[in-house]
Protein backbone atom coordinates (compact mmCIF):
# COMPACT_ATOMS: atom_id res chain seq x y z
CA UNK A 1 0.00 0.00 0.00
CA UNK A 2 2.05 3.29 -1.07
CA UNK A 3 0.57 6.75 0.00
CA UNK A 4 0.10 9.62 -2.85
CA UNK A 5 1.07 13.36 -2.17
CA UNK A 6 -2.23 14.06 -0.66
CA UNK A 7 -2.85 13.09 2.86
CA UNK A 8 -6.71 12.53 2.27
CA UNK A 9 -5.56 9.86 -0.66
CA UNK A 10 -4.87 6.42 -0.61
CA UNK A 11 -3.22 4.32 -3.49
CA UNK A 12 -4.30 0.62 -2.95
CA UNK A 13 -2.93 -0.47 -6.02
CA UNK A 14 0.11 -0.21 -8.02
CA UNK A 15 -0.58 0.76 -11.35
CA UNK A 16 0.60 2.61 -14.04
CA UNK A 17 0.55 6.14 -14.72
CA UNK A 18 -0.73 7.12 -17.53
CA UNK A 19 1.31 9.98 -19.60
CA UNK A 20 0.25 13.63 -18.81
CA UNK A 21 0.33 14.86 -22.32
CA UNK A 22 -0.48 18.20 -23.16
CA UNK A 23 -3.67 17.85 -24.78
CA UNK A 24 -7.14 19.59 -24.22
CA UNK A 25 -8.22 17.16 -21.32
CA UNK A 26 -5.46 17.96 -19.51
CA UNK A 27 -5.03 21.56 -20.19
CA UNK A 28 -8.57 21.71 -18.81
CA UNK A 29 -8.18 19.82 -15.56
CA UNK A 30 -4.98 21.88 -14.88
CA UNK A 31 -6.99 25.02 -15.52
CA UNK A 32 -9.70 24.07 -13.06
CA UNK A 33 -7.32 23.92 -10.55
CA UNK A 34 -5.56 27.05 -11.38
CA UNK A 35 -8.82 28.90 -10.97
CA UNK A 36 -9.72 27.20 -7.93
CA UNK A 37 -6.20 28.25 -6.66
CA UNK A 38 -6.45 31.62 -7.82
CA UNK A 39 -10.04 32.12 -5.61
CA UNK A 40 -10.32 34.98 -3.03
CA UNK A 41 -8.73 33.67 0.09
CA UNK A 42 -11.50 36.13 2.30
CA UNK A 43 -14.20 34.25 1.34
CA UNK A 44 -15.92 32.50 3.83
CA UNK A 45 -15.52 28.54 3.81
CA UNK A 46 -19.00 27.84 2.80
CA UNK A 47 -18.79 30.77 0.14
CA UNK A 48 -14.81 28.86 -0.88
CA UNK A 49 -16.53 25.19 -1.04
CA UNK A 50 -19.96 27.16 -2.93
CA UNK A 51 -17.39 28.70 -5.90
CA UNK A 52 -15.26 25.87 -6.35
CA UNK A 53 -18.57 24.14 -7.51
CA UNK A 54 -19.55 26.71 -9.59
CA UNK A 55 -15.87 26.17 -10.99
CA UNK A 56 -16.29 22.91 -11.50
CA UNK A 57 -19.71 22.72 -13.14
CA UNK A 58 -18.40 25.04 -15.52
CA UNK A 59 -16.57 21.83 -17.09
CA UNK A 60 -19.72 19.49 -17.18
CA UNK A 61 -21.31 18.91 -20.43
CA UNK A 62 -24.64 18.63 -18.71
CA UNK A 63 -25.13 22.36 -17.51
CA UNK A 64 -28.44 22.13 -19.05
CA UNK A 65 -29.51 19.44 -16.36
CA UNK A 66 -27.66 21.55 -13.41
CA UNK A 67 -31.29 22.37 -11.41
CA UNK A 68 -32.49 18.20 -12.04
CA UNK A 69 -29.07 17.19 -10.73
CA UNK A 70 -29.19 19.71 -7.55
CA UNK A 71 -32.75 18.45 -7.08
CA UNK A 72 -31.30 14.94 -6.77
CA UNK A 73 -28.46 15.60 -4.12
CA UNK A 74 -30.86 17.48 -2.07
CA UNK A 75 -33.33 14.08 -2.41
CA UNK A 76 -29.85 12.37 -1.34
CA UNK A 77 -29.57 14.50 1.56
CA UNK A 78 -32.77 14.20 3.03
CA UNK A 79 -32.14 10.60 2.90
CA UNK A 80 -28.92 10.98 4.79
CA UNK A 81 -30.83 13.07 7.30
CA UNK A 82 -33.44 10.43 8.03
CA UNK A 83 -30.55 7.31 7.69
CA UNK A 84 -27.32 8.62 9.28
CA UNK A 85 -25.03 6.53 7.67
CA UNK A 86 -21.73 6.84 8.77
CA UNK A 87 -19.29 4.87 6.56
CA UNK A 88 -20.65 5.87 2.23
CA UNK A 89 -18.80 4.52 -0.58
CA UNK A 90 -19.59 6.36 -3.51
CA UNK A 91 -17.97 5.06 -7.00
CA UNK A 92 -17.06 6.80 -9.76
CA UNK A 93 -15.63 10.16 -8.85
CA UNK A 94 -14.43 10.61 -12.35
CA UNK A 95 -17.87 11.02 -13.80
CA UNK A 96 -18.59 14.97 -12.94
CA UNK A 97 -14.78 15.41 -11.65
CA UNK A 98 -16.41 15.13 -8.04
CA UNK A 99 -18.95 17.71 -8.24
CA UNK A 100 -21.22 15.73 -6.71
CA UNK A 101 -19.16 13.97 -3.98
CA UNK A 102 -18.36 17.58 -3.22
CA UNK A 103 -22.03 18.73 -3.29
CA UNK A 104 -22.93 15.89 -0.99
CA UNK A 105 -20.68 15.88 1.13
CA UNK A 106 -21.35 19.88 1.78
CA UNK A 107 -25.05 19.07 2.55
CA UNK A 108 -24.48 15.82 4.93
CA UNK A 109 -21.60 18.32 7.02
CA UNK A 110 -25.27 20.49 7.49
CA UNK A 111 -26.83 17.17 9.20
CA UNK A 112 -23.51 15.68 11.26
CA UNK A 113 -19.88 15.36 10.96
CA UNK A 114 -19.30 11.85 11.89
CA UNK A 115 -19.07 10.67 9.00
CA UNK A 116 -16.87 9.35 6.01
CA UNK A 117 -17.30 9.26 2.57
CA UNK A 118 -14.97 6.87 0.66
CA UNK A 119 -14.43 8.15 -2.68
CA UNK A 120 -13.09 5.80 -5.55
CA UNK A 121 -11.98 6.69 -9.26
CA UNK A 122 -12.08 3.80 -11.96
CA UNK A 123 -9.15 4.42 -13.61
CA UNK A 124 -9.92 3.10 -16.66
CA UNK A 125 -12.24 6.01 -17.36
CA UNK A 126 -9.73 9.00 -16.42
CA UNK A 127 -5.63 9.01 -15.70
CA UNK A 128 -3.82 8.94 -12.16
CA UNK A 129 -2.79 12.67 -13.30
CA UNK A 130 -5.83 13.90 -14.29
CA UNK A 131 -7.15 12.54 -10.99
CA UNK A 132 -4.61 14.11 -9.19
CA UNK A 133 -5.88 17.42 -10.16
CA UNK A 134 -9.18 16.45 -9.24
CA UNK A 135 -7.68 15.72 -5.77
CA UNK A 136 -6.08 18.73 -5.38
CA UNK A 137 -9.43 20.56 -6.01
CA UNK A 138 -11.23 18.41 -3.50
CA UNK A 139 -7.96 19.02 -0.87
CA UNK A 140 -9.20 22.98 -1.97
CA UNK A 141 -12.28 22.50 0.03
CA UNK A 142 -11.13 21.50 3.23
CA UNK A 143 -13.70 18.59 3.94
CA UNK A 144 -12.14 16.04 5.90
CA UNK A 145 -14.62 13.61 6.05
CA UNK A 146 -13.52 13.10 2.35
CA UNK A 147 -11.05 10.71 1.35
CA UNK A 148 -10.25 9.33 -1.92
CA UNK A 149 -8.81 6.57 -3.48
CA UNK A 150 -7.66 4.61 -7.13
CA UNK A 151 -9.28 1.53 -8.51
CA UNK A 152 -9.35 -0.13 -11.64
CA UNK A 153 -12.46 -2.55 -12.30
CA UNK A 154 -10.24 -5.12 -13.64
CA UNK A 155 -8.36 -5.76 -10.16
CA UNK A 156 -10.49 -4.60 -7.51
CA UNK A 157 -8.71 -5.62 -4.81
CA UNK A 158 -8.44 -2.07 -2.96
CA UNK A 159 -12.24 -2.39 -2.43
CA UNK A 160 -11.55 -6.01 -0.58
CA UNK A 161 -9.27 -4.71 1.56
CA UNK A 162 -11.32 -1.33 2.34
CA UNK A 163 -14.13 -3.61 2.99
CA UNK A 164 -11.71 -5.06 5.95
CA UNK A 165 -11.94 -1.87 7.67
CA UNK A 166 -14.78 -0.42 7.13
CA UNK A 167 -18.42 -1.75 6.39
CA UNK A 168 -20.21 0.51 4.27
CA UNK A 169 -23.70 1.32 5.04
CA UNK A 170 -24.36 3.32 2.00
CA UNK A 171 -23.09 2.82 -1.76
CA UNK A 172 -23.76 5.51 -4.06
CA UNK A 173 -22.81 4.83 -7.81
CA UNK A 174 -22.39 7.73 -9.95
CA UNK A 175 -23.85 6.75 -13.17
CA UNK A 176 -21.48 5.71 -16.36
CA UNK A 177 -24.12 3.87 -18.53
CA UNK A 178 -26.66 1.66 -18.52
CA UNK A 179 -23.84 -1.13 -18.92
CA UNK A 180 -21.81 -0.61 -16.57
CA UNK A 181 -24.18 0.71 -13.41
CA UNK A 182 -25.20 -2.87 -13.34
CA UNK A 183 -21.44 -4.16 -14.09
CA UNK A 184 -20.56 -2.22 -11.07
CA UNK A 185 -23.31 -3.27 -8.93
CA UNK A 186 -21.95 -7.16 -9.63
CA UNK A 187 -18.70 -6.28 -9.01
CA UNK A 188 -19.41 -4.83 -5.23
CA UNK A 189 -21.77 -7.99 -5.14
CA UNK A 190 -18.83 -10.41 -6.37
CA UNK A 191 -16.13 -9.01 -3.48
CA UNK A 192 -18.85 -9.29 -0.69
CA UNK A 193 -19.33 -5.04 -0.06
CA UNK A 194 -23.33 -6.05 -0.71
CA UNK A 195 -24.09 -7.33 3.25
CA UNK A 196 -28.04 -7.14 4.61
CA UNK A 197 -28.47 -3.47 5.81
CA UNK A 198 -26.89 -1.95 3.34
CA UNK A 199 -28.10 0.26 0.86
CA UNK A 200 -27.37 1.24 -3.00
CA UNK A 201 -28.53 4.61 -4.96
CA UNK A 202 -27.57 5.49 -8.26
CA UNK A 203 -26.97 9.55 -8.87
CA UNK A 204 -26.91 11.35 -12.11
CA UNK A 205 -28.58 9.40 -14.26
CA UNK A 206 -31.48 11.00 -15.80
CA UNK A 207 -32.58 8.41 -18.85
CA UNK A 208 -35.56 5.65 -18.44
CA UNK A 209 -33.60 2.88 -18.79
CA UNK A 210 -34.64 0.37 -16.07
CA UNK A 211 -31.30 -2.16 -15.82
CA UNK A 212 -30.50 -1.12 -12.91
CA UNK A 213 -33.70 -1.85 -10.43
CA UNK A 214 -34.57 -4.76 -13.41
CA UNK A 215 -31.23 -6.41 -12.06
CA UNK A 216 -31.61 -5.32 -8.44
CA UNK A 217 -35.18 -6.37 -7.80
CA UNK A 218 -35.77 -9.52 -9.87
CA UNK A 219 -35.77 -12.94 -8.83
CA UNK A 220 -32.86 -15.00 -8.23
CA UNK A 221 -34.21 -17.24 -11.24
CA UNK A 222 -34.94 -14.37 -13.63
CA UNK A 223 -31.68 -12.50 -11.93
CA UNK A 224 -29.42 -15.29 -13.40
CA UNK A 225 -31.29 -14.96 -16.99
CA UNK A 226 -31.08 -11.35 -16.82
CA UNK A 227 -26.95 -11.15 -16.18
CA UNK A 228 -27.17 -12.54 -19.93
CA UNK A 229 -27.60 -9.11 -20.99
CA UNK A 230 -24.22 -8.53 -19.56
CA UNK A 231 -22.34 -11.80 -21.00
CA UNK A 232 -19.22 -9.48 -21.34
CA UNK A 233 -19.56 -8.39 -17.99
CA UNK A 234 -16.03 -9.41 -16.05
CA UNK A 235 -18.12 -10.01 -12.48
CA UNK A 236 -20.96 -12.36 -12.38
CA UNK A 237 -22.71 -10.76 -9.29
CA UNK A 238 -24.56 -12.85 -6.61
CA UNK A 239 -28.00 -14.53 -7.68
CA UNK A 240 -28.37 -14.76 -4.40
CA UNK A 241 -28.88 -11.41 -3.08
CA UNK A 242 -32.02 -9.95 -2.32
CA UNK A 243 -32.82 -6.37 -2.39
CA UNK A 244 -36.06 -4.52 -1.53
CA UNK A 245 -37.23 -0.94 -3.20
CA UNK A 246 -37.85 1.81 -0.96
CA UNK A 247 -41.09 3.53 -2.24
CA UNK A 248 -41.13 6.37 -0.12
CA UNK A 249 -37.91 7.58 -1.77
CA UNK A 250 -37.39 9.19 -5.20
CA UNK A 251 -34.95 10.29 -7.74
CA UNK A 252 -32.88 8.65 -6.90
CA UNK A 253 -34.39 5.90 -5.12
CA UNK A 254 -32.80 3.49 -2.39
CA UNK A 255 -32.81 0.00 -2.49
CA UNK A 256 -31.94 -2.05 0.29
CA UNK A 257 -30.00 -5.58 0.82
CA UNK A 258 -32.58 -7.38 2.67
CA UNK A 259 -31.03 -10.92 2.80
CA UNK A 260 -29.32 -13.91 1.18
CA UNK A 261 -30.93 -16.99 -0.11
CA UNK A 262 -28.13 -20.60 1.37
Amino acid sequence: MSAISSENVLDFLSLPTKKNNTDKKDSKYEKLLSRVKALDNTLTVKKQRQAILKLIDEMLPSEPLLKERISQYDNVAQLFRTEKPACILLYGVEEDYGYSLLYLAMKFLECKSDFTIYASYDLTKISRSDANVINSVIACSGIKQIKTYYSHQASANFLTELSAKHRFEWIIINHQDRFNDVDNVKMLESLSLVQPGIALLKINDFSIDTDFEDYLLNSPMVKQLYAAKFKNSKYSGRWNILYEGDDSSENPKLYRCVDFLD
